[in-house]
């Protein structure tokens, strides 16, 4: 009964031992990955990434075009749009 009593007192032990050192990793992890995204927030830059080649929108024929929102544009085609929309749809392979 008494080794039997020891074996579970060792394994409840290593398992306490084991538990403190994960939860004391966890908050170190935890603190780092804190830095760190403060670290990226102070870093972050926002970029454009809207370009538009002006030649090839006059040659398509458009109406109008216009921009409601800095990463947003509208581009008028009128009547032409169902043109337009099956010229997308064989360059994309859709039909």
């Amino acid at each position: 009964m008494d080794v039997i009593f020891n074996v579970l007192l060792v394994i409840l032990v290593i398992a306490v031992v084991v538990l403190a050192v994960l939860y004391f990793l966890g908050r170190k992890m935890e603190k780092r990955q804190v830095e760190q995204q403060s670290m990226m927030e102070a870093a972050k830059q926002v970029v454009s990434i809207l370009v538009i080649d002006k030649k090839k929108l006059s040659e398509s024929g458009c109406s109008g075009v216009f921009f409601p929102a800095p990463q947003h544009i509208h581009i008028v085609f009128g009547p032409l749009v169902e043109f337009v929309r099956n010229a997308v749809d064989d360059r994309l392979e859709i039909r």
